[in-house]
C-alpha cells in the first residue's frame, strides 16, 4: 500500500487500526505534526477563494507551485473542479490536525518513509517522527525532490522502490524460515543424541 500527503495520513491511520492489513507500505510526505494556526484559517480562507478554483488561470498558478509534471495539468484541473467547497475544507482541515496514533508502532508491515529534501522543514520533521514511531521502518530523504515528486513525477523510481521493499521482505522471510528450519534440525539432532546416550547407558547397566 502507498499514500502521498493526505493519502499518507490515511495509510498511517489504517496501519494503526489493523496491524496486519498489508505486507509493505510506502508513506510519502505525510504531515504528522498538527498545525493549529493553519487549521483555524482554512475555512475562512477557502470560503473566500473557492470560486477561483474553477478559473483556469488560477488553477495553472496553483499547479505550477506544486511542481507537478506539466502533462498532468488537464487531469489536475478536471479533478480539482469536481471537489466541492465543503469537501475541500474537510480535506484541508483533516490534513492540518492529524496526529499519529501510538498503536502505529505495532504494525507488522515493512514500511518505507519518504520525503523530499526540498520540502518544508515540518514535512521532514514529520517523516522522522513517523520513522521513529514505526519499529523496523526505513526512511529516505530524496535529494532535490519537492512534495509529491516521487510518486507523481517519477513513477518509475516509485515502482522500483516498491519492488525493492517487497524483495527485502521476502529475503527476510526466507532467512527466518531457514533459521527456524536450522534450529528445528539442531533440536531434533540433540534429542536423538540424548536418546542414544540413554539407550547406551541402559545397555551398559545391563
Amino acid at each position: 500500500m502507498g499514500g502521498l500527503s493526505l493519502g499518507g495520513q490515511i495509510l498511517l491511520e489504517i496501519l494503526s487500526r489493523k496491524n496486519d492489513i498489508c505486507d509493505c507500505a510506502i508513506i510519502e510526505s505525510a504531515l504528522a505534526i498538527p498545525m493549529k494556526a493553519t487549521y483555524k484559517m482554512i475555512r475562512p480562507a477557502f470560503s473566500m477563494s473557492y470560486g477561483l478554483i474553477s478559473k483556469k488561470w488560477f488553477s495553472q498558478m496553483q499547479f505550477k507551485s506544486l511542481k507537478i509534471r506539466e502533462d498532468l495539468f488537464s487531469e489536475y484541473y478536471r479533478d480539482t473542479c469536481k471537489i466541492s467547497k465543503e469537501d475541500m475544507i474537510a480535506f484541508m482541515e483533516a490534513n492540518s490536525k492529524y496526529e499519529i496514533k501510538d498503536s502505529l508502532s505495532s504494525t507488522k508491515s515493512k514500511v518505507l518513509v519518504v520525503v523530499g529534501d526540498k520540502e518544508r522543514a515540518i514535512m521532514k520533521k514529520s517523516a522522522s517522527i513517523i520513522h521513529k514511531k514505526i519499529n523496523g521502518s526505513r526512511i529516505k530523504v530524496l535529494p532535490n525532490y519537492y512534495h509529491g515528486d516521487f510518486s507523481i513525477n517519477n513513477p518509475q523510481q516509485y515502482v522500483m522502490a516498491i519492488n525493492e521493499l517487497i524483495a527485502n521482505r521476502n529475503r527476510n522471510l526466507k532467512s527466518k524460515s531457514f533459521d527456524n528450519t536450522k534450529t528445528k534440525s539442531e533440536n531434533e539432532q540433540r534429542q536423538l543424541e540424548e536418546r542414544n546416550r540413554t539407550n547406551t547407558k541402559f545397555l551398559d547397566e545391563r
